[in-house]
């Protein structure tokens, strides 16, 4: 497909999300693409490679994210296990105002998302480390009005890592795929401990494939246990039952 038949892909998909796009935000994204690409030749960062795709399965999949909550100026988001940056960055390009934090504990991931900020001449934080540890440091815990993830881990192992970013009021968005009753099921307990309960579970039509996805949205009532996050791994090999 053609540079001009990609571009009209991007906005029609993201108008299919109630998303317009600007000439400056569409080169942006374009240069993500190409950059992405061209050091995934090299470093293996996504096994999703043609432009087509990763349009459809990064781009817009992260977009999904809005259906979740409204983008304030100065709204303060963390993205867990960002990897290549999804879904922050995309986000972060349709609402330039947001404050971004990207954390990843792959350094190969993390030495990509520098080399793509320079790239793309926008703002954002980058973290490398585990989010069990960085989640009790003051310099981060509680400071966050949203956190995202994206095909991390299971629910219940992702709240623990998550909520403790998070303000009272914030919230977690953990994108999803279609079957996700016995996650959500499982990670009730985690939830409660954690200091949260589930708003909403959100069905989305990924625009373009027409593939179910779904936004697990927990909202953040009170302080999260001091006890928590537990050790890196722990939470995935003891989750809270």
């Amino acid at each position: 497909m053609q540079k001009d038949g990609l571009q009209e892909l991007l906005k029609q998909g993201a108008e299919g999300l109630e998303i317009n796009f600007n000439d400056p935000q569409i080169r942006l994204f374009f240069v993500y693409l190409d950059t992405l690409k061209s050091y995934n030749q090299q470093v293996h960062l996504t096994g999703i490679k043609t432009s087509k795709e990763i349009i459809i399965k990064h781009f817009l999949d992260s977009l999904t994210c809005f259906c979740g909550f409204n983008p304030d100026k100065g709204m303060k988001i963390i993205d867990l296990g960002t990897g290549a940056g999804f879904p922050g960055i995309p986000l972060k390009i349709c609402h330039p105002g947001i404050e971004l934090t990207l954390l990843d504990s792959n350094e190969k991931q993390v030495d990509f998302l520098y080399h793509l900020k320079n790239q793309l001449s926008i703002e954002f934080e980058i973290l490398i480390g585990r989010a069990e540890d960085l989640g009790k440091k003051v310099e981060y815990r509680e400071r966050y009005d949203v956190v995202v993830a994206r095909a991390v881990a299971k629910l219940n192992t992702l709240v623990e890592c998550a909520l403790p970013f998070l303000k009272a009021g914030g919230i977690f968005i953990a994108q999803k795929g279609f079957d996700i009753q016995n996650e959500v099921s499982h990670a009730q307990k985690a939830i409660e401990v954690l200091g949260g309960r589930i708003r909403e579970q959100k069905r989305i039509i990924l625009p373009i494939l027409h593939e179910e996805r779904n936004l697990v949205i927990i909202e953040k009532l009170k302080s999260s246990p001091l006890e928590y996050p537990r050790r890196p791994g722990i939470p995935q090999r003891k989750p809270l039952k």
